[in-house]
């Protein structure tokens, strides 16, 4: 991987941006699985103004993706309850996602910080690596399914009982807005956050996608088995956006990933 194409900073990284970046970010992720009163959890939330605004003055790269980040702690502790009944995970990222793009698309500075805010190139080595994600991730999830029959039967129980047709429009539904959802977290907000910090286009990749394996802990594939899958496919996806240049490509490999999920729910 060329590290000289990972990144061409506009601005120098002080050393306390990436610990106040991080700590932004911990805090927003971790929001909605606090079981903590919400006059608490508005109170941690709101107490990320203060690094924010500080990124804000001095790292507008950094700040960019910080920015949502902070919107989500700040609506989540009301968000996450309205948005619990909806059976696709994630929901609640919706109204945070809106008022984030709101603000930064009308801010020419943001919107010129958004390195992600493209579809990216298909050339011959992206298809290559492209065909061979999806292969192994079809691959991998049936292992997964076939051992692991209690995260199956979990993750069943959050099928509707619909009718067929209904069940395959929630099933394309579900692939689409999960991946949306994630990989606008992890391959859009995370990958341009770790650009800023580092030159290195491996340490960019490593970074966001140890961070997306975290934080899918309580995902599917769940445990430490999952964490490991995960963080393996999200360096897949990582180097996937490297080598593109934009979201289509690891979108379009999410969105085939969480289709075969509904399909080993559904028959396996």
């Amino acid at each position: 991987m060329n590290a000289s194409t990972s990144s061409s900073r506009q601005e120098d990284v002080s050393a306390i941006e990436p610990a106040v970046f991080l700590l932004i970010v911990t805090v927003s992720l971790a929001m909605p699985y606090l079981r903590w009163p919400t006059p608490y959890k508005l109170a941690a939330a709101c107490a990320l103004i203060a690094p924010g605004w500080y990124l804000a003055n001095s790292n507008t790269r950094l700040f960019a993706p910080a920015l949502f980040f902070v919107i989500n702690a700040v609506m989540s502790p009301i968000v996450v309850p309205l948005t619990e009944a909806i059976r696709i995970p994630h929901t609640y990222l919706v109204p945070p996602m809106a008022v984030y793009l709101a603000i930064v698309l009308v801010q020419p500075r943001l919107k010129q910080a958004m390195r992600w805010l493209s579809f990216g190139t298909f050339d011959r080595r992206t298809t290559w690596v492209f065909v061979s994600v999806v292969a192994a991730s079809a691959l991998a999830l049936l292992f997964w399914a076939l051992s692991a029959t209690e995260d199956i039967d979990a993750l069943r129980a959050l099928v509707p009982d619909l009718p067929a047709t209904w069940l395959v429009l929630y099933g394309v539904a579900f692939a689409a807005l999960n991946s949306g959802f994630q990989e606008f977290l992890a391959r859009a907000l995370l990958f341009d956050g770790f650009s800023a910090m580092f030159v290195n286009a491996w340490f960019v990749v490593l970074s966001q996608a140890l961070v997306f394996a975290i934080w899918h802990i309580h995902g599917f594939p769940g445990g430490l088995i999952g964490v490991l899958m995960v963080f393996a496919w999200s360096i897949c996806l990582g180097i996937l956006r490297h080598f593109s240049r934009g979201m289509l490509a690891p979108f379009a490999a999410h969105v085939a990933a969480d289709t075969a999920i509904i399909l080993l729910v559904l028959f396996v």
